[in-house]
């Protein structure tokens, strides 16, 4: 007597996306900027800041992860906004072309 069967492992890419909870735009060299981080060719189709009564105050679009170049600085139309907490939605596109949005809160120190 035998027996045969087979099995189908999926395996799932790891997707690590680092968002800060915090930052201090301070100009001391120490998270002074905005940005998301994580591992892989991962583009940010747009990241999006918004404050508590809804306005727009920080986009960027066709960036990638890790480049801080890109961030948002606490500024809004080239003016220090006070501390206060911000809410970010992003859209990612990791190497698949598999798309993700993601959001959360970020709180701007001073």
């Amino acid at each position: 007597c035998t027996a045969a069967d087979a099995i189908l492992i999926e395996v799932l890419p790891v997707r690590e996306i680092f968002a800060p909870s915090a930052f201090s735009p301070n100009a001391d060299g120490v998270n002074d900027i905005f940005y998301l981080q994580g591992k892989g060719d991962v583009k940010i189709l747009y990241l999006r800041v918004f404050d508590r009564w809804g306005n727009l105050v920080f986009q960027t679009q066709n960036t990638y992860l890790n480049d801080a170049t890109f961030g948002w600085d606490g500024t809004w139309k080239n003016k220090p906004l006070p501390a206060q907490t911000f809410v970010f939605v992003v859209k990612l596109e990791f190497a698949d072309q598999t798309q993700r949005q993601l959001s959360g809160e970020i709180t701007l120190l001073r």
